[in-house]
């Protein structure tokens, strides 16, 4: 999907390990083949798992919503939404109880 706008289709792609921190990676695609990352979305301990990417508040920015997997048996799987800013800035606006 198109994150910046330019025309051409950059990544977003979850974190899903086992120990330390978990993130999205933004990949930028600076076209001609090269690509860069253009930051993470730090998500904590959670796991992003699964994600999608979609116009979520009708600014024509596409935003990101991932479901947080619970690590252990007790905890709660919730959506979490991170609204496009423009300038691969991304705002968490709100996750599920």
């Amino acid at each position: 999907m198109d994150l910046d706008g330019d025309g051409d289709l950059d990544l977003a792609a979850g974190g899903y390990g086992y120990e330390g921190k978990q993130g999205i990676t933004l990949i930028q695609n600076m076209g001609k083949g090269v690509v860069r990352e253009a930051g993470v979305l730090e998500t904590g301990n959670e796991r992003v798992f699964p994600m999608a990417l979609a116009d979520m508040n009708g600014d024509s920015l596409p935003d990101i919503v991932y479901l947080r997997w619970a690590r252990n048996p007790h905890g709660r799987n919730r959506v979490v939404l991170f609204l496009n800013q423009g300038k691969w800035r991304f705002l968490e606006a709100g996750r599920s109880r």
